[in-house]
């Protein structure tokens, strides 16, 4: 069967929203929602191993440096709000795991079951090529 899920940048972009939101209004309903949805990106889509977050909460799809800094404002925010320790952990490592490029990350690997591993150049001079 298809995993079900959501895409990790969706996620960055809703936390993003919900700062300033909460920044707006300071409606606590809006802190307690970004707070559980930093802790609820960091549980599906966080890969500690690597340091970097996948696409989507599917343990078979791609997980990249590039997808950090989508999430780093949100889960700032939400440590901010916390002062969580495994936020702050995560944000930490995710946050410096953005300046230390590796030659390997100028490739993404792509492998879902059921269909042929794809290698794509991320460089700038081929953004997603295969």
């Amino acid at each position: 069967p298809r995993h079900t899920g959501n895409a990790a940048f969706m996620v960055g972009v809703m936390l993003a929203g919900l700062r300033r939101w909460h920044q707006l209004t300071g409606d606590r309903r809006v802190a307690e929602c970004l707070v559980r949805g930093a802790e609820y990106v960091v549980d599906c889509h966080w890969v500690p191993e690597l340091r970097v977050f996948r696409y989507t909460n599917c343990p078979h799809i791609w997980a990249a440096v590039e997808m950090n800094p989508q999430m780093l404002e949100g889960l700032a925010y939400a440590w901010r709000l916390s002062r969580s320790t495994r936020l702050g952990e995560v944000l930490r490592t995710a946050f410096e795991r953005c300046f230390q490029g590796q030659p390997e990350d100028r490739w993404l690997t792509v492998r879902v079951p059921g269909y042929p591993e794809t290698v794509f150049d991320v460089t700038d001079e081929g953004v997603g090529n295969p």
